[in-house]
């Protein structure tokens, strides 16, 4: 006969702080960019109000043996779903995208933008830090893609070329992000030869040039539409982004589209973006904000799934750190996972993931409109708000 597992015992194992919820029933584990549907047993219910899974918690758990249990454990740690209760979960990390800043200036000076206001001074990546980069993203991660932005304009890069020929070089993939009035067919061949493109977003708020000045500060190339009808024919996966404010996107939506339609027809896909403050660093502009909202912290998809690089090759918290305060580590000097799982990457995640707006006061995200509802966490909502990982072991007594 097996044995029933102690009623009250706790299991040596502590509820992920990365699961969260969302609207369609369904729960996200951000840590492995995995979902499934939250039906039967609620994943929450696993847990005390520690985050600790216990045995009392367990659905039907009478008719569970421990070899049953012990089976049930091993297949949510193999799924990072539950960690051990001695293990500090705040130092992992789920890198699926990598922003590289190969240079820090812009041509443009789109309104919604800090660098309209606060424009930095021109750099460029060294070729040698650039190489580093691309070494330890390929050596350490399994990324999706990387891109070649923050807040800069990547087409400005005299060494483009030489960076696009090195990411396909380390079977990488660029999504690229650029307003595209510097993109010629030497440019589109490039991406086409080398076969490195993931996608080639291009930020156009119209296709009417008075419009289009009005939203970036600078004159329509009277190419540009063709540029974008050129790149797509030569099968690249062209889309345009139109960014804007909530209500203006409200009011003016379907006479963007076809504004576009008119001029691009159908070839090429548009999206909208609904622009923010930066984490309030554009006050007073319409824009939505995060500053004032009190619904406290509950994660950020941002701070786990993306790796934002700086020109000096820093890893920094993310595109919402526009002037880089918060520096994990130099790629310079560490490897990556050093830094990834290091004290200052660490902390930002325990902070934020773990609802501790105290600790997370300077950082940014307490500011910033894309971080997630603490009544979605998971952990947070299970726990009662406290997602402190457990420093003692747990274990299970016969």
């Amino acid at each position: 006969m097996s044995r029933q597992p102690n009623r009250d015992a706790t299991f040596a194992y502590q509820l992920s702080p990365y699961l969260v919820s969302n609207r369609d029933g369904t729960v996200s584990n951000l840590l492995t960019n995995r979902r499934w549907l939250a039906s039967g047993l609620r994943i929450e219910q696993l847990c005390d109000d520690r985050g600790i899974v216990d045995c009392r918690r367990l659905r039907d758990i009478s008719d569970w043996d421990e070899s049953r249990m012990a089976r049930v454990l091993a297949d949510l740690a193999s799924s990072r779903i539950v960690f051990p209760s001695h293990a500090d979960p705040f130092v992992e990390y789920g890198t699926r995208f990598v922003d590289i800043e190969t240079c820090t200036d812009c041509n443009a000076l789109c309104w919604y933008c800090p660098a309209s206001i606060r424009p930095k001074s021109p750099e460029f990546m060294p070729s040698d830090v650039f190489r580093r980069v691309i070494q330890e993203v390929a050596a350490s991660l399994d990324v999706e893609w990387v891109s070649l932005n923050h807040y800069n304009e990547p087409l400005l890069d005299p060494h483009f070329a030489a960076r696009v020929r090195l990411i396909s070089d380390y079977s990488l993939r660029l999504r690229l992000f650029t307003n595209a009035t510097l993109l010629t067919m030497q440019h589109v061949e490039l991406l086409v030869e080398t076969g490195v493109l993931e996608s080639l977003v291009v930020n156009l708020p119209s296709p009417k040039p008075a419009m289009y000045k009005r939203a970036t500060g600078i004159a329509m190339p009277p190419d540009l539409l063709g540029a974008l009808l050129s790149a797509a024919d030569r099968g690249l996966a062209v889309s345009i982004c139109v960014n804007d404010t909530p209500s203006t996107l409200r009011a003016g939506r379907d006479a963007v589209v076809k504004s576009f339609r008119s001029v691009l027809g159908s070839s090429i896909p548009l999206f909208f973006n609904v622009t923010h403050d930066r984490a309030g660093l554009l006050p007073d502009l319409g824009l939505v904000s995060g500053v004032g909202d009190s619904r406290g912290l509950g994660g950020c998809r941002r701070l786990l799934q993306h790796a934002a690089v700086s020109v000096r090759g820093d890893v920094f918290m993310c595109c919402q750190d526009y002037d880089q305060e918060h520096i994990f580590g130099s790629l310079v000097a560490e490897r990556l996972p050093e830094i990834l799982r290091g004290s200052r990457a660490s902390a930002a995640r325990r902070a934020v993931f773990g609802g501790d707006t105290q600790a997370a006061k300077d950082l940014p995200c307490a500011r910033c409109i894309e971080r997630l509802d603490p009544r979605d966490n998971v952990r947070l909502r299970a726990t009662g708000g406290s997602n402190q990982h457990v420093q003692e072991r747990e274990v299970v007594r016969d």
